[in-house]
């Protein structure tokens, strides 16, 4: 079998391709397009002016974190989050997107304000220049945009990652980024500009401590393993004929499940209790919050689904999880420090995904297709 090998950039054709929602291509292909543009005329701007001096203010007082995208890469941002607030007592506010904002909801406390630049449109650039940021972190690993409100922000001391030319000229302090590393080992670099923060203690802030919450009627009291069936794109997705065959394993195991995902998983939900339905499946696709979905995670015995931000969140209440991964990147994803198991098939054409980008698989996503039930159920036996 042939490999693919991923490609050093991002082309137009890459995002056209993409699996993921109208919204979610639309931003991409603006981000790729007028983005771009901007960023050369930004450039054309930085050589006019004096250099600066992108010295770190030696009392922090007010502080932008930038973090557009999903869920995963927001998650192993919080500590840094935490950690800033808890060592500088500075002021923090997060430029996100919506489909990542309910994260930052965890951390609220440690927040002034949450701003959405997919929601707040132009007006946003004259209320993020009024805020005298100190400093910028703009822990986006490619796009254009942040950098763009990076510097539209006029902070002196601007951080973030050195992977593309043209946008790391916007930065005055630039940051190595391994495509292989571990997610948040890139962010605790970024934030290491500012502060010399070992990595033990940056892991210590990421468990998350939850209020308790009431968890829906159908669960209370009773033990249950969390199936999160949800995909980002298609190449992430096991198929309903695997996840039904392992709710009918689970449930003649003596096990309650608990099935979960968003709105745009009621789909799949569906055809999977069309496969194999049963009183001891509870479907709680696309009817709870993210905070509760969390809470769902963190009161079950484990949990099981693909390489996606659900799955971070496991790992941030330490509940025990299985990973299916297949065109994600292992070493840069599993939680290296909890109970978390992952099931790889190691094919030459994966992983596949770069930025965040997962191309269209012309193998019919064999990568996780050949994965079994049985390999599923015997890593949760030794989870449990």
């Amino acid at each position: 079998m042939p490999s693919i090998k991923p490609q050093k950039t991002i082309s137009i054709l890459d995002i056209l391709d993409s699996s993921a929602s109208g919204r979610i291509i639309f931003l991409k292909l603006v981000d790729h397009s007028i983005g771009f543009l901007i960023i050369l005329i930004i450039q054309g701007l930085l050589l006019c002016k004096p250099k600066s001096s992108g010295r770190i203010p030696e009392n922090l007082k007010n502080v932008l974190i930038i973090r557009p995208g999903g869920i995963g890469d927001a998650v192993w941002l919080l500590p840094l989050i935490r950690v800033l607030k808890q060592r500088t007592g500075c002021s923090i506010d997060v430029l996100c997107e919506r489909r990542n904002m309910a994260v930052f909801d965890l951390c609220r406390e440690q927040l002034r304000h949450i701003w959405m630049y997919d929601e707040q449109g132009w007006k946003l650039i004259k209320d993020l220049a009024s805020q005298n940021y100190d400093c910028v972190i703009d822990t986006e690993q490619y796009h254009h945009f942040s950098a763009i409100f990076t510097y539209l922000t006029s902070s002196s001391c601007r951080i973030g990652f050195d992977t593309v030319p043209h946008r790391s000229k916007i930065y005055t302090h630039k940051v190595p980024y391994d495509q292989q590393a571990q997610e948040y080992l890139m962010f605790l670099g970024l934030l290491n500009v500012i502060l010399p923060i070992k990595s033990e203690e940056y892991l210590q802030q990421m468990v998350l401590d939850l209020p308790k919450m009431d968890l829906p009627q159908e669960i209370k009291r009773q033990s249950y393993i969390t199936v999160y069936i949800g995909a980002s794109v298609r190449e992430r997705y096991w198929g309903s004929a695997k996840f039904a065959q392992l709710c009918r394993e689970l449930v003649g195991s003596g096990h309650r499940v608990v099935l979960i995902g968003g709105k745009e998983d009621t789909k799949k939900a569906a055809e999977i209790k069309g496969l194999f339905n049963n009183d001891k499946i509870v479907d709680m696709v696309g009817k709870i919050s993210l905070v509760q979905t969390v809470a769902v995670l963190k009161e079950g015995l484990g949990a099981v689904g693909a390489d996606s931000g659900i799955m971070h969140l496991a790992c941030a209440v330490n509940c025990p999880a299985v990973w299916l991964f297949g065109a994600g990147i292992e070493r840069k994803w599993l939680p290296q420090y909890s109970k978390h198991e992952s099931i790889n098939l190691h094919l030459d054409c994966s992983p596949c995904t770069l930025f965040g980008y997962t191309p269209r698989c012309p193998y019919d996503v064999r990568c996780l297709k050949e994965i079994s039930v049985a390999q599923v159920v015997n890593k949760i036996k030794i989870l449990l």
